[in-house]
């Protein structure tokens, strides 16, 4: 990691987590069913592929299978979202401890985050969150957003009008990020205004 780099990533070990561009996910939302759990796990080796090497944006749909409807029904596309954000940002793990252990983990977690000569691990947590669809919020996320460690957006297809807006700029300022994001649009394919994102559709 150049010097540079490593000045970036200790400016951001002591940040917090950006709400005003990310509302959490929700750890107790529902289950996916069985079947649709190797989604989130190609999800995830999406998110993780080359992650340690580069930062910028990229994107990828998250459909319902079968065709196109007006209305479609993402309920499933859902839960595997909020499946995999609380995968990606160590939830599941953290409601497996004891408030103490917790504690722990999260100082260990920190400590990880600062220190920039090792490379990340696979298995650190990133930051993962829906995208806030406020106008002020917007606004803040195209101006200011900087991931503090590798960062997994979430953002329904069917805002993509209003949203796609803040991933097209993100590559303007990806330069001075020290963690790549990843987009992951969710429910129905096609998105209009995100041309380059590949599309995975639910069995």
């Amino acid at each position: 990691m150049s010097l540079t780099r490593a000045w970036r990533a200790l400016s951001t070990a002591a940040a917090r987590f950006d709400d005003q561009t990310l509302k959490p996910p929700a750890l107790w939302s529902a289950m996916p069913a069985p079947r649709q759990l190797d989604a989130a796990r190609v999800a995830r080796d999406w998110c993780l592929a080359g992650s340690e090497t580069w930062a910028q944006a990229q994107s990828l749909v998250l459909a319902e299978g079968g065709a196109a409807t007006d209305e479609p029904d993402a309920a499933p596309a859902l839960a595997v979202a909020e499946h995999l954000a609380c995968w990606m940002d160590g939830s599941h793990r953290l409601a497996t401890l004891s408030r103490v252990a917790g504690l722990r983990w999260r100082l260990q977690v920190k400590l990880a985050d600062a220190a920039w000569w090792a490379p990340r691990r696979l298995d650190q947590p990133w930051d993962a969150g829906w995208l806030r669809t406020g106008a002020n919020a917007l606004d803040h996320a195209s101006l200011a957003f900087s991931p503090r460690r590798p960062t997994l957006v979430l953002a329904l297809a069917a805002d993509a009008a209003r949203l796609s807006p803040v991933l097209a700029a993100w590559p303007l300022r990806a330069a001075a990020w020290a963690y790549p994001v990843r987009w992951l649009w969710v429910g129905q394919a096609p998105v209009q205004g995100d041309g380059g994102a590949q599309v995975f559709r639910l069995p």
